[in-house]
C-alpha cells in the first residue's frame, strides 16, 4: 500500500479494505478519465477522481470488450503548478506494476530525475509514449511528502545570494562538461574539492543546516524517492473534501529548480512562511506538457 496518501489526506487509510473502499469511488465516480488503445486492442483507461484543489487519486487499468473496467495500479497525485524543467525526457514501464516512470537529466541537480509519470494514458501524448522519449518536454514537477519540517533560512543573506551565483556557473560549467569541454570538467572538479574543504571546516562549530542552504538528493532504495531543502515561495492550506484533512501546498526552489510539494498538516513540523525553508522527504511525479 502506497505510503504517500497520507499526502493528500488518507491519514486513516490503516488497511487494503480501507483503500479499496477509496479506489472505488475512484473507479465509479471518476471527474476525469483519459482512454488509447492498447496493442491487443483493450482500451486502456486511466480514471481520476478530485478530493480538493489540484489534489486526488488515479487508477489506471484497462477496458475490456464486455465494458468491465479492472484496475492495475493506482498512486494518490498532486498537480504540479509551476514549470520545474525543460529538458528531454524518456519514460520506462515498471514491470511489476505497469506504471510509467519519466527520467530525465537536469544540470541544476547535478543527477538523474526519474518520476512517476502523471496522465500516461492521454491520448494526446501517446504517439510520443509509443516511443518513449519526449523532446523539450516541459515537465511539472510535484512531491507528495508524509514527513517534513519548517527550518529557518540561512541568516548571512549575502552568503545565500554568493552561493546561487556559484550554483548557476556551477550548471553552466556542467553544461560545457557535458559538450565535451575538459577544462570546464577540470574547474568543476576543483570547485567540488573547494566545496568540500569549506564544509569540513565549519561542520567542526556550525550545524549542516547552517551550511547547507539547499539540497535534492536521491533517499532509500525507490528510484523516485528524494530528500529535499528548498526555499518556501509560495504556500496556501486546503482541504480534502471527504476527509476534512488539511493538507500543505508549497511552491519550492530548490537548487535552482521551482516544484510543487504537498503534506498532510499533522506531517508537517513547524509553520511555514514564505522565505523559510522545508526539509523533508517526497515521492517525486511529473506531468509534461508538449
Amino acid at each position: 500500500m502506497n505510503d504517500f496518501y497520507d499526502a493528500v489526506g488518507f491519514s486513516n487509510i490503516k488497511n487494503r479494505k480501507q483503500l479499496d473502499a477509496i479506489l472505488d469511488s475512484v473507479i465509479n465516480e471518476y471527474d476525469v478519465k483519459y482512454n488509447r488503445k492498447s496493442n491487443d486492442e483493450n482500451i486502456k483507461q486511466e480514471r481520476i477522481k478530485y478530493f480538493g484543489d489540484n489534489i486526488g487519486v488515479r487508477v489506471c487499468g484497462e477496458v475490456y470488450e464486455d465494458g468491465e473496467f479492472r484496475g492495475e495500479y493506482a498512486y494518490p497525485f498532486i498537480k504540479g503548478s509551476v514549470l520545474s524543467i525543460n529538458r528531454d525526457a524518456d519514460i520506462e514501464i515498471k514491470k511489476d506494476t505497469g506504471a510509467m516512470v519519466g527520467i530525465s537529466e537536469d544540470s541544476r541537480i547535478g543527477a538523474t530525475l526519474i518520476y512517476q509519470f502523471q496522465e500516461a494514458y492521454d491520448e494526446t501524448l501517446k504517439r510520443v509514449v509509443d516511443k518513449n522519449s519526449f523532446s523539450n518536454a516541459r515537465i511539472y514537477l510535484t512531491g507528495l511528502s508524509n514527513a517534513g519540517m519548517i527550518i529557518l533560512p540561512i541568516a548571512n543573506k549575502g552568503e545565500v545570494e554568493n552561493n546561487i551565483l556559484k550554483n548557476k556557473q556551477r550548471v553552466e560549467l556542467r553544461e560545457e562538461a557535458i559538450e565535451g569541454d575538459e577544462e570546464a570538467l577540470r574547474s568543476l572538479a576543483l570547485a567540488d574539492y573547494d566545496t568540500i574543504n569549506m564544509v569540513g571546516r565549519r561542520i567542526q562549530n556550525e550545524d549542516v543546516l547552517s551550511i547547507v542552504s539547499t539540497t535534492f538528493l536521491p533517499f532509500g532504495i525507490e528510484s523516485d524517492h528524494y530528500m529535499v531543502i528548498g526555499e518556501i515561495e509560495e504556500f496556501e492550506f486546503i482541504n480534502n473534501t471527504l476527509t476534512e484533512e488539511e493538507i500543505c501546498i508549497m511552491k519550492v526552489l530548490c537548487n535552482g529548480m521551482q516544484m510543487t510539494i504537498g503534506i498532510n498538516r499533522s506531517d508537517l513540523i513547524g509553520e511555514p512562511q514564505i522565505g523559510r525553508r522545508f526539509k523533508g522527504l517526497i515521492w517525486l511525479q511529473g506531468a509534461i506538457l508538449l
